[in-house]
């Protein structure tokens, strides 16, 4: 009976993260207060790093940025600054996914928990992202 309930546990587990894999491809949102668009190009699958871009849509700033799925689906993601703040970073720590199905297309959405960095430590930077699942 154990072993039942155990499995039973397991395969719900699944299920709930099940669409939630963060992917190559176009992510959108919230990046520390503005509209960004993060561009995925590369899955490195011996660190479990993803990489690639984010655009700053005010300011068309565009930056490296990598990230890394955790064991409950949270995002912990990394801007490289460039320009004025070479050399720094940005960080922010996502909560796990929702799923979010606007005008029936659906999204998986990471809302932000904890950030910090140059420029993104003030309440109104938030942190959100979506996905196209």
């Amino acid at each position: 009976m154990k072993a039942i309930i155990f499995m039973f546990t397991i395969a719900l587990a699944t299920m709930a993260h099940a669409g939630s894999e963060v992917k190559l491809g176009t992510m959108t949102g919230k990046w520390c207060g503005s509209d960004a668009k993060i561009q995925l190009t590369k899955h490195d699958p011996a660190t479990g790093f993803f990489h690639g871009t984010i655009r700053i849509i005010q300011t068309g700033q565009v930056d490296k940025f990598r990230v890394r799925q955790l064991n409950d689906m949270s995002l912990r993601l990394v801007r490289f600054l460039s320009g004025y703040h070479h050399g720094q970073t940005q960080y922010a720590t996502t909560a796990p996914p929702q799923r979010y199905c606007p005008h029936a297309r659906c999204y998986n959405w990471w809302p932000g928990d904890t950030r910090g960095g140059v420029g993104c430590t003030h309440a109104t930077a938030e942190i959100i992202l979506q996905q196209p699942y």
